[in-house]
């Protein structure tokens, strides 16, 4: 007995090169986009949950003026605003 030879199975038509890059595009678009705000969100929770937000001039230790042993005058010139 021979064997039978069938046909393929009808293959579905190609998608036109431009509709192709479109949806490429597309699909790059959400991805981007996607990544981004995940990043955004991420960040966010971290500076959220540790309160990182800098350095503030607040925190910064006061150096007290020294003083002279004679009268409590301090030892530091006055500063001045004016040009000379």
């Amino acid at each position: 007995m021979t064997p039978t030879i069938s046909a393929p199975p009808p293959r579905r038509p190609e998608e036109p090169p431009r509709k192709a890059r479109v949806r490429r595009i597309a699909t790059i678009r959400r991805r981007v986009a996607a990544t981004t705000l995940a990043t955004f969100v991420l960040a966010f929770g971290v500076i959220t949950a540790t309160g990182s937000m800098g350095a503030q001039a607040a925190r910064v230790a006061a150096v007290p003026a020294a003083t002279t042993g004679t009268g409590g005058a301090t030892a530091l010139a006055p500063m001045t605003t004016r040009q000379s």
